[in-house]
């Protein structure tokens, strides 16, 4: 699960085509109304450069664990998961989940 530095992903892929994936971390409030623009870019994402992938090829049906790390997440605030995937043709119509709650617990550690 999430915790202060970030989170692990593991999915596998379609076995249609290759594509492109972006994994990304934003506040709940910079979650609404996203553009291709801003997902594209990773606009307000959290963390730092290890804290997201953008624009990563993803082979047909390929399993993969992915790391988000640096993020930097805070117990008191909470953020959205963001996924989006497209094929190869890169025409903007691909899929995109922006609604994944992430919080990060608290812990006696």
């Amino acid at each position: 699960g999430p915790h202060g530095d970030g989170l692990e992903l593991s999915m596998t892929t379609s076995p249609a085509e290759f594509g492109r994936l972006w994994v990304f971390i934003l506040h709940e409030e910079d979650a609404h109304n996203l553009t291709m623009i801003d997902i594209k870019s990773g606009a307000n994402a959290v963390g730092g450069g290890f804290c997201k992938h953008l624009s990563k090829e993803v082979e047909p049906d390929e399993a993969f664990t992915l790391r988000l790390t640096e993020c930097e997440l805070d117990t008191e605030m909470h953020y959205r998961l963001v996924l989006y995937t497209e094929n190869d043709q890169r025409n903007n119509d691909g899929f995109l989940i922006s609604d994944i709650p992430l919080w990060v617990p608290l812990t006696n550690e």
